[in-house]
């Protein structure tokens, strides 16, 4: 039998810190994944429902569950050595309510990185 908990704020058990339940519901990511580029492996994620590995450092996300709207907020990064002084960068876009693509840049040319690359994203689910 499902149950729901209905709370204001969520402290700790002294009580000497708090926050209001909505900054942890809207503050929170919705969707996660931490991967391998070189392998195209889902390590761990939330939400996630596929990784496509679309060409070199190139790599469409889908969600399990939708977004409400195509303006959710993204995040991502790789995990780089810096003993080969490359420029890099990585870029996330929106494509849909439930697929974003993660691309990562060195040199300005897209390359999968060898170590972990991870994205987020956060928003209203639908």
């Amino acid at each position: 039998m499902a149950s729901e908990l209905r709370v204001t704020t969520i402290a700790n058990n002294a009580g000497t810190e708090s926050v209001d339940t909505t900054y942890v519901i809207n503050g929170s990511a919705k969707a996660w994944i931490n991967f391998t580029m070189t392998t195209a492996t889902n390590n761990d994620s939330l939400n996630v429902g596929s990784l496509t590995d679309n060409s070199a450092g190139n790599f469409s996300i889908n969600t399990s569950t939708a977004f409400a709207n195509n303006s959710y907020a993204l995040m991502s990064g790789a995990a780089h050595n810096q003993a080969n002084n490359t420029n890099f960068g990585d870029i996330v876009v929106v494509d849909s309510a439930s697929s974003y693509t993660h691309i990562h840049r060195e040199n300005s040319v897209a390359t999968d990185t060898q170590y972990g690359s991870f994205s987020s994203a956060f928003g209203d689910l639908a």
